[in-house]
């Protein structure tokens, strides 16, 4: 994936300057895991991006059976398979699951825990 270095530079009124170099933020954060177990509080995955493009999520089980996907994700998965493409309706065991996530350019894969 190609990064983007951001370049300061603020000059300090008569006396030199200071550099920042570094890679850009990333613009399509994703969480590693969330419990949704009603109390309120990380009951859904959640994925922001700054970008006007539509999300679009997949989630895969241990087996690379697909249990979720949405194309226009708005971070509100519950954690029960098949909301969003008609794939089923209940909710999947506590586990290690694997993500794509696509936004614009951007894409980012890798797996998340779903905590009962």
């Amino acid at each position: 994936m190609n990064r983007l270095i951001v370049l300061a530079l603020v000059l300090l009124a008569g006396f030199g300057g200071t550099a920042w170099a570094g890679p850009a933020p990333d613009s399509l954060v994703v969480v590693d895991g969330f419990s949704p177990n009603g109390d309120g509080i990380n009951d859904t995955f959640v994925v922001t991006y700054d970008g006007p493009e539509p999300i679009t999520l997949e989630v895969y089980n241990r087996w690379g059976s697909l249990v979720f996907g949405s194309e226009n994700y708005r971070s509100d998965w519950d954690g029960t398979s098949g909301q969003g493409r008609g794939l089923g309706g209940s909710g999947l065991p506590a586990g290690t699951y694997y993500f794509v996530v696509r936004a614009g350019r951007e894409r980012k894969k890798g797996h998340l825990t779903l905590l009962r």
